[in-house]
């Protein structure tokens, strides 16, 4: 039994080394996760702004759980954004996890009095890690009936590493698109110490863009109506995914519907994966998001889907002067 045990322990943590840091967490509210989505959004909005996400994914499953914080801040007269992004991962009964730290800097290029190029770097540190305390079987069970844990292998728990991912995004008034390539070190985080060249990180590539239609506004009310249809496709080793949507903002009410999934393909490479609804609401500065995933996808009926909520605070706005006027990317409005 005790063979069997260890055994069926090592594979586990095979599995957790190969598998569990290799792929990228994808928030359904994309675009309210903008330093995550692209370091190119640091500094987009006018101001300062702070932002907190929260995504509980197949909750029926177990735990997979993600959490992020950010704050960036746009300075107008250097045309520069600087920001900080902080994503902490939590995935199974072992607290399997990750905490990334990034520092983020975007400058804004002007092309044309109409269009605009936003490149950005993220420059990160991040922990991986197992808490195997938190790992039992029979062999943890004495005579007593107390449980104790895999102290022999705590210090096989953690593993640190530095990453970097390069971005930019091109917009007007109306359109905006963009590129990012994350994971440009090729980390390779292990919680074994073996070769790690089979554990590293897949570079993750996203493609977004949207356009944004206003239907009606008021500077003195502070109030506008308007539709924006957004898309995003992300690509990571032999992982696809392709999300299509559109927001409907009336000051103070955002309602979202989107699709993700490539139909034409299937198993990890597509196939349909979830239909998500989102309702937010605009108070005075703060912006509040949720957003439910249907899942659509073989794990339909048991995975709980997912659910998500955003936070978004803007202080410090910018006067912007009509002779040096400030572009904002136009992202759905309650974003920015």
């Amino acid at each position: 039994m005790k063979k069997i045990s260890f055994i069926l322990i090592l594979v586990t943590i095979i599995i957790i080394d190969k598998t569990a840091f290799t792929q990228d967490v994808q928030f359904s509210q994309f675009y309210a996760t903008p330093l995550y989505l692209s370091p190119s959004f640091a500094g987009s909005a006018n101001g300062s702004r702070l932002t907190m996400n929260y995504r509980n994914q197949w909750p029926q499953l177990g735990t997979l759980i993600t959490s992020s914080f950010s704050f960036d801040h746009n300075f107008k007269d250097w045309n520069t954004g600087l920001g900080i992004l902080v994503v902490a991962d939590q995935a199974g009964d072992g607290k399997i996890g990750t905490i990334n730290t990034g520092i983020i800097y975007s400058y804004d290029i002007k092309i044309n009095p109409k269009m605009h190029m936003r490149p950005g770097i993220n420059f990160q540190f991040a922990q991986a890690g197992v808490d195997f305390s938190e790992l039992y079987d029979v062999t943890n069970i004495n005579s007593s009936g107390s449980i104790t844990g895999f102290s022999s292998y705590e210090t096989m728990g953690k593993s640190n590493y530095f990453d970097l991912s390069f971005s930019t995004i091109i917009y007007t008034k109306d359109y905006w698109g963009g590129l990012t390539i994350d994971h440009l070190f090729r980390p390779a985080p292990s919680l074994l110490k073996v070769d790690q060249a089979d554990t590293r990180i897949p570079l993750r590539f996203s493609l977004y863009g949207g356009t944004k239609y206003i239907i009606k506004k008021s500077k003195k009310k502070g109030t506008e109506e308007s539709i924006s249809g957004v898309l995003l496709f992300t690509k990571q080793s032999t992982s696809n995914q392709f999300n299509i949507g559109v927001y409907w903002n009336y000051t103070p009410v955002v309602i979202g519907a989107f699709y993700r999934g490539i139909p034409v393909l299937k198993n990890n490479l597509g196939g349909h994966d979830a239909l998500i609804i989102l309702a937010g609401w605009k108070i005075e500065n703060i912006k509040i998001s949720y957003s439910y995933d249907y899942t659509v996808s073989d794990l339909a009926g048991i995975s709980g889907g997912a659910h998500e909520v955003s936070i978004i605070y803007l202080f410090n706005s910018i006067r912007v002067q009509k002779k040096k006027r400030w572009k904002a990317v136009p992202c759905p409005d309650y974003i920015n």
